[in-house]
């Protein structure tokens, strides 16, 4: 009975590099550097990824042809352009001696310490600035509990092809391999800084807050750092759908499937498995493909907003959703077409009877009116699939009054109201009322709408109103706004 790895599809090449098998010796540094380049050499190993379950015991221990090996491998593996990942186990010696061993601990390599089931810091496992990331595994000298392949038959640790006594950061760092394979097989145009920076960036973090020397970024995460590996993809097809028309999804995982579904199949039906769409009627829907590539696995979702058919118009007006509603007399409106279509063109005229002035550019224009008066505004939208032909009415209300000034206080024969603008009664107010302080009652009020028709206004803009026939005495004097005035 066998196991099954992280990446359980991918070719495992194997190197030796601890004995001559011939001599029984151990290999020097510049035979090991030999055999690393010759794993990523493109008429070698052509590996993508290597997977070191070794190092160095000793504290402070370096060793130039390895290092320039390893440092080659990052830069000219993969065909020169993306580099090897390079994954390293941190180490066992943390009982005796603080620090990532060798050589785990050269720059950019990816070093990966060990935790147990429970996600504790195994006492063995090696730590220091340099960890990346960790990962489950067992006790060390064969007390372990990972099932992995052995040396067959009696060649291994055991008599059958399988041990269950795997452990240490040997046991931790081909897991972040595994990892890093299966980040390459979805998106194999990443570089190895970019697996590496996703590996980091997708880890669960443990310990204590972000990075620290003990856990690195965390306990790397497959699901994670795969999901991140993903290249970006996106739907094609038109923005645009008259009869019909066909979505497919670019740059997702070979072998992936892909199931549509439209927002409103009132406006537009989609083939769930095909991607064929076809109008049902007129309106915006957003059309979503849900891909899915690994069995048991959540997916992912893509959406894209399409316009299908005749175009369809409602109206915002200074901002606010709009029909039919009023505005302020004078002022300038600003009218939009919500959610319009680019490929649209609109045209704007002002109906016959309508007074103020409208100006229509693409999707917006601006109304005024400087009358108390409604006015229907016509739009035509037309796209390729045809034509629509809306409006909206606009009322005009007076929002304010020109600012007024009342003098003497006290006053002896006459009371002065002085208006800033009397060009037009829309900001004038509608009359104003003298009230004694004593019964509240009104006293004297003069129509401020006859003397504008009159044209009675004292030095062009005053209302003259006369109190010299009021006992002395405190008054009070009402301003009143016209009707439809806020």
């Amino acid at each position: 009975m066998g196991v099954k790895g992280v990446a359980p599809n991918v070719y495992l090449i194997s190197v030796n590099i601890l004995r001559n098998p011939v001599t029984g010796n151990g290999f020097t540094g510049s035979e090991i550097g030999a055999a690393i380049t010759w794993a990523v050499a493109s008429n070698g190993g052509n590996a993508d990824i290597l997977s070191n379950s070794w190092g160095v015991p000793i504290q402070g221990y370096s060793e130039s042809n390895i290092t320039a090996a390893y440092n080659s491998a990052r830069t000219t593996g993969r065909g020169g352009t993306k580099g090897a990942v390079l994954v390293f186990a941190s180490g066992n010696s943390n009982l005796a001696w603080s620090g990532v061993s060798f050589p785990a601990n050269i720059p950019n390599n990816i070093a990966v310490g060990a935790i147990t089931n429970q996600g504790a810091i195994w006492n063995y496992s090696s730590r220091g600035s340099e960890m990346d990331l960790v990962a489950p595994s067992g006790d060390v000298s064969l007390l372990g509990n990972l099932t992995t392949t052995d040396r067959m038959n009696t060649n291994g640790h055991e008599t059958g092809n399988y041990t269950n006594r795997f452990g240490g950061t040997s046991a931790a760092c081909p897991q972040v391999a595994g990892v890093a394979a299966l980040m390459l097989s979805v998106n194999p145009a990443l570089t190895e800084a970019q697996v590496r920076t996703k590996l980091q960036q997708t880890a669960t973090d443990m310990g204590s807050a972000g990075f620290d020397n003990t856990f690195g970024y965390g306990r790397v995460n497959a699901y994670a750092a795969v999901m991140s590996a993903l290249p970006s993809a996106f739907i094609t097809g038109p923005a645009q759908i008259c009869p019909s028309g066909s979505y497919s999804v670019t740059n997702i995982p070979s072998g992936s499937t892909v199931e549509w579904s439209s927002s409103n199949t009132g406006v537009l039906t989609i083939n769930a498995s095909t991607g064929a769409a076809s109008r049902v009627g007129d309106g915006q829907v957003t059309i979503t493909a849900t891909i899915s590539y690994f069995s048991g696995c959540p997916g992912f979702q893509l959406t894209k907003t399409i316009n299908v058919g005749k175009p369809t118009i409602s109206f915002t007006v200074n901002g606010q959703p709009f029909q039919n509603g009023q505005v302020c007399v004078g002022s300038s409106n600003y009218i939009d077409i919500v959610g319009h279509d680019p490929m649209n063109s609109y045209t704007w005229t002002l109906q016959p009877g309508s007074t103020g002035s409208l100006s229509g550019s693409g999707s917006s224009a601006t109304f005024s009116n400087n009358s108390i008066a409604c006015s229907g505004i016509s739009v035509v939208a037309s796209n390729s699939c045809g034509t629509t032909n809306t409006g909206l009415t606009i009322c005009t209300k007076n929002c304010f009054m020109a600012a007024y000034n009342v003098y003497p206080n006290p006053a002896k024969d006459y009371l002065n109201i002085t208006f800033g603008d009397v060009k037009t009664t829309t900001a004038l107010p509608e009359q104003v009322i003298l009230y004694g302080e004593q019964s509240m009652a009104p006293i004297k009020s003069i129509s401020v709408k006859d003397v504008f028709e009159q044209g009675t206004f004292k030095n062009g803009n005053t209302i003259e109103m006369q109190v010299k026939d009021l006992p002395r005495g405190t008054y009070y004097l009402h301003v009143v706004p016209q009707k439809d005035s806020d």
